[in-house]
């Protein structure tokens, strides 16, 4: 699927945005139940590979275009 550069930098900031709110409610559950590690692997981990999956098709979406200008 070929994005536009505007698609894919949508794309980017919805990337960031979950991997931030990953960690917000890592730093939440975490204070809550007073236990960072394990709260880390039902918010952050998830967040992290999903929002880096995000960024990953960007680029990708972003590498394309720039191969056909």
């Amino acid at each position: 699927m070929d994005l536009s550069a505007w698609d894919a930098g949508h794309i980017r900031l919805a990337g960031v945005g979950i991997i931030l709110f990953g960690l917000l409610a890592w730093i939440a559950v975490g204070a809550l139940s007073g236990n960072l590690a394990l709260s880390q692997i039902f918010t952050l981990l998830p967040a992290t590979i999903a929002g880096g999956f995000l960024l990953a098709r960007a680029r990708r979406c972003e590498n394309r275009t720039a191969d056909r200008l």
